[in-house]
Formats: structure tokens, sequence, C-alpha cells
């Protein structure tokens, strides 16, 4: 049978014991792939983030990259039972040809967080452009002089 290589991005649910339940569905992802007479290539665990939105009401998860070869035929079937799976908040699978060798995870610290959460909006940093006034008429400009001038004609 012919494989392919996937690379899968799995959410994970924080749970209470949070190591126990992260690795317990670690091992299902790796059974349902074993399952399917696949191999896995690479496991890189990529850490606990905080999400944008709720997912299925969670706000954090835990997110692991997968690498492993399975038959196209057998795809299917797996993303059914990962879709069945609650503890799997999101998985996307992608067909690549290769590893990348350079996977770099970036993991931003609380402290890293704190600091960019402090520091002006960009729109404040800016100086703002003086106010001109693009009706500049002389007539309609009237200096204190000749205001004086038409009120000593009126009396």
């Amino acid at each position: 049978m012919d494989t392919r290589l996937y690379e899968g991005m799995f959410i994970v649910q924080p749970g209470d014991r949070e190591t126990e339940s992260r690795e317990r569905v670690l091992e299902e992802i790796k059974a349902e792939i074993a399952r399917q007479n696949g191999t896995i290539e690479k496991i890189i665990p990529m850490g606990k983030r905080e999400f944008t939105y709720s997912i299925k009401r969670f706000r954090d998860g835990y997110y692991f990259l997968i690498y492993f070869r399975v038959a196209p035929q057998a795809l299917q079937k797996m993303t059914e039972r990962f879709k069945i799976n609650t503890s799997i908040l999101r998985e996307l699978i992608l067909a690549v040809d290769e590893i990348p060798t350079n996977v770099r995870i970036v993991e931003q610290t609380e402290s890293a967080r704190v600091s960019s959460d402090d520091e002006a909006p960009v729109a404040s940093k800016r100086k703002s452009a003086p106010v001109v006034d693009e009706d500049d008429d002389d007539e309609a400009d009237v200096d204190s002089d000749e205001s004086d001038e038409y009120e000593d004609d009126e009396e």
C-alpha cells in the first residue's frame, strides 16, 4: 500500500489534570494513526496557547504538530474519528513532500506578553500634522486694527 507524508496540527483541550489529559489524547491520535497502518515520523509539542476567540467554550488549548505517513484512502477515516473525539478541539491535516528541518517554535513568554501590552499604540506615537485652513482668504481675516477703523466710522 502506497503511503504519503502528512502534517497534522492538533489543538487539544486542556483538562483538569492537564499533563494526563494531553498525553491521553496524544496516545489516542497515535493509536488512530497506527490503526490505519500509518507510521509517525515526528511529534512536535508546541505548548499551550490562548485563543483569540473561544473554541467549544475553551479559551486556550495545547498544540501538537505531528508528521506521519498513511495511505491516502485511510486519511478520510482518520479525520472522521478525530472530529468525533471531543478532546480534539481542531485539527488540520495537510499533505507535505518532506518534514521541514527548520521548524521553529516560538513560544511567547508571559513577560513578553506583558511588555507588549504596555506599549502605547502606534497611532499615538506619531506626531499629528498641524491643522491648515485651506480657505485662506485675506478678506476673511480681520486684524484688530482694521476692526477699530470700522468702529470709528459708525460713531
